[in-house]
């Protein structure tokens, strides 16, 4: 968290699943008007806590006009460079 809260451009969202945690680390969570936690009643494992957030993440970018639903996609692709030739 403290990564993503120093970076030069602030995230515009960041999405915490608390799955079921018993230690308190959300209390050291510093206030974030980008923070938004989804606490679980029970633990569910992580892989379907996992699911859960892409759920909430994909119902957001649904809401997005599409053109920006492009241009993010675009951008995030753009990340893992080239594709490699197909053989053939």
């Amino acid at each position: 968290m403290d990564h993503l809260q120093r970076q030069t451009r602030p995230a515009d969202s960041i999405l915490v699943i608390d799955n079921a945690s018993q230690d308190n680390s959300l209390a050291e969570l510093a206030p974030d008007p980008a923070l938004t936690i989804h606490r679980l009643e029970e633990n569910v494992g992580f892989a379907a806590a996992n699911n859960l957030g892409g759920d909430q993440l994909r119902a957001l970018v649904g809401m997005m006009p599409p053109n920006r639903r492009h241009h993010l996609l675009m951008k995030g692709m753009a990340r893992f460079g080239p594709s490699p030739p197909f053989p053939g």
